[in-house]
């Protein structure tokens, strides 16, 4: 996979926050969704499973936003999408938001933080769901 096949949704109600990651990202050779509210986030997840079932390849979000929590949309789509990586972003990450993220197979990163070190985390997260993705493939082929 290379990295021009990788899309990222960031979703972040702050614009100048939202188009410093989007930037980077596409710098980093990502394509790159925005949106700026959590029931955009969640309208965009889940019409995206509609339409194919792995459209995205890593959501990055904050926790806070309009409309509902990143973790409100992550939790619903979640149900239909188990593999993508999540990476929920917050200044306000208190110890519940990290376990209910932690449940919900999510990484949590503090506000504010190094955007190489986000960059590093983003690759170890497509890496590690590539592993999987790889292992359950192997899994298919030889039951």
């Amino acid at each position: 996979m290379t990295d021009e096949e990788i899309t990222l949704v960031v979703a972040e109600d702050d614009p100048t926050l939202r188009d410093l990651l989007a930037t980077h990202l596409r710098n980093d050779g990502y394509a790159v969704l925005e949106v700026a509210r959590g029931d955009d986030l969640r309208r965009l997840l889940l019409d995206s499973i509609d339409v194919e079932p792995r459209v995205f390849d890593l959501v990055l979000t904050d926790i806070r936003m309009p409309g509902i929590s990143g973790l409100d949309a992550l939790a619903e789509f979640r149900k239909q999408a188990p593999m993508v990586p999540v990476l929920l972003m917050s200044a306000f990450a208190d110890a519940y938001a990290r376990e209910h993220a932690e449940l919900l197979g999510a990484s949590v990163v503090s506000k504010p933080f190094n955007l190489a070190q986000l960059s590093e985390r983003v690759r170890a997260l497509l890496r590690k769901r590539g592993s999987v993705e790889d292992r359950r493939v192997c899994e298919e082929v030889t039951a």
